[in-house]
């Protein structure tokens, strides 16, 4: 089976007036169509520069970088990308704001815009459709992130720590929420993320980074049932996996 993304010998190399930074040091990754990836690793790893890589924001220094069988060398057109912070217009209602896709790649909006409020719906927002996201929560702006990066059903979703400002409570929601997305419509995604729970309830496979420069210090097979509440995390496989992410940490000195 052909990989969705793949990194191969990819090296990216800082240069600031003061030294140089390696950020990634020859990192080999390959997604699979369909599949949830977690990218995990401690704060200056490389993970948001790996994504930026993937979505062609950035030109890796060594190496190359593959989405759906095309070496990218400029910025990816389908895929869909959520970030740390929503980044949400404020004069803009939720509908428009999911809508900014359609209007960019000037698609046509009504077949859109019916898919857009589904999407809102699903994701718990309806009846939002016309607040400002001022009169929204930190979670509830975030799915309109979600919706936003979905609405022009790309094959591939890259998600930069999307969840990592939010409260406990509010994250596992959006963790149970983006699981069922995921299942309902099985695009491949790319998540990043700093959090070993989340990596684990969420993943197919993860990707254990070390620090700086960032390697690949383990890649972990996620073979839990699906779909996976959050009772899930109380039992001893999902206890085992979480610890033995942690024991690659202690091995290279995160923890």
């Amino acid at each position: 089976m052909n990989a969705v993304v793949r990194l191969d010998r990819v090296c990216k190399v800082y240069n600031t007036l003061e030294r140089q930074v390696v950020a990634l040091d020859y990192v080999d990754i390959n997604v699979q169509p369909s599949e949830f990836v977690s990218i995990l690793g401690p704060s200056g790893c490389g993970k948001t520069t790996l994504l930026r890589l993937i979505a062609g924001l950035d030109r890796p220094t060594e190496g190359l970088v593959w989405v759906s069988g095309r070496i990218i060398e400029a910025p990816a057109t389908d895929l869909g990308i959520v970030f740390q912070e929503p980044t949400l217009l404020d004069w803009r209602r939720v509908l428009a704001n999911v809508m900014i896709q359609i209007d960019v790649r000037g698609l046509p909006r009504q077949p859109y815009e019916q898919r857009a409020r589904e999407l809102l719906e699903r994701l718990g927002l309806s009846g939002f459709e016309r607040s400002y996201p001022l009169q929204l929560s930190g979670g509830m702006r975030q799915r309109v992130g979600i919706a936003r990066a979905l609405v022009h059903n790309p094959p591939l979703l890259l998600m930069d720590e999307p969840f990592s400002a939010l409260d406990a409570l509010t994250r596992d929601r959006l963790n149970v929420d983006l699981q069922e997305i995921w299942e309902s419509d099985r695009k491949t995604v790319v998540f990043i993320t700093h959090n070993i729970s989340e990596a684990v309830f969420l993943s197919d496979r993860v990707v254990v980074m070390t620090p700086s420069p960032g390697q690949v210090a383990e890649i972990l097979n996620i073979d839990l049932p699906r779909p996976r509440r959050l009772e899930i995390r109380e039992t001893p496989a999902f206890s085992a996996l979480t610890g033995r992410i942690r024991s690659v940490f202690e091995k290279t000195g995160v923890l």
